[in-house]
C-alpha cells in the first residue's frame, strides 16, 4: 500500500470532525483561506464524557471546586489558547491520540510483572532501607562513583 493510499484509508476511518481537524493541521493556511472548516474550538479534541467533567468543573464556583476540577478548568483555558494556532491544534491532536491509546491499553492484572517491582529496594542485606528518605544522597553517591578502584 502506498503512503497516499494509507493516508486515504486513515481519513476514511475518521469521523468528520477529526478529519477536518487533521486537515486544519496539515494545511492550515489553505484550510483557512478556502472556506473549509478549521477547528477553532478545543472541545472538538475531547469525547463527551470528558467534556461533561470539564463543563461541570467550569460551572462549579471556584471556592467549591476540588483540586481535580481546578486542574480541568486550567487545562481548558490552556487548550482554548492552543487551538488558535496550527501548532497548537497539532499538539491537541497528539494529546487526543495519546489519551485514546491510554484508554485502549489493557488493564494491569494481578499477574502483571509490574507488581514484581514493589518493594524491590526494601529488605535484603544489601538493600538500603531509606531510599525514599535519602534518595538525594544515594543519587549524589551514584553520580560521583567513577567505578575506579
Amino acid at each position: 500500500m502506498t503512503t497516499k493510499e494509507r493516508l486515504h484509508q486513515i481519513v476514511d476511518e475518521m469521523d468528520l470532525a477529526r478529519a477536518e481537524g487533521l486537515l486544519a493541521v496539515l494545511e492550515p493556511s489553505k484550510g483557512e483561506s478556502n472556506g473549509q472548516h478549521v477547528v477553532t474550538d478545543w472541545t472538538e479534541f475531547h469525547d463527551a464524557e470528558w467534556l461533561a467533567l470539564i463543563r461541570k468543573a467550569q460551572a462549579t464556583p471556584p471556592d467549591e471546586r476540588t483540586p481535580f476540577q481546578d486542574g480541568l478548568v486550567e487545562q481548558a483555558a490552556k487548550e482554548a489558547e492552543l487551538v488558535k494556532t496550527s501548532e497548537g491544534r497539532a499538539q491537541l491532536e497528539r494529546n487526543r491520540r495519546d489519551r485514546e491509546r491510554i484508554h485502549n491499553a489493557p488493564p494491569i492484572t494481578m499477574d502483571d510483572p509490574l507488581w514484581d517491582m514493589i518493594g524491590v529496594l526494601s529488605g535484603g542485606p544489601d538493600s538500603p532501607g531509606d531510599v525514599a528518605e535519602d534518595h538525594d544522597t544515594y543519587l549524589a553517591e551514584a553520580y560521583a562513583d567513577t567505578h575506579e578502584t
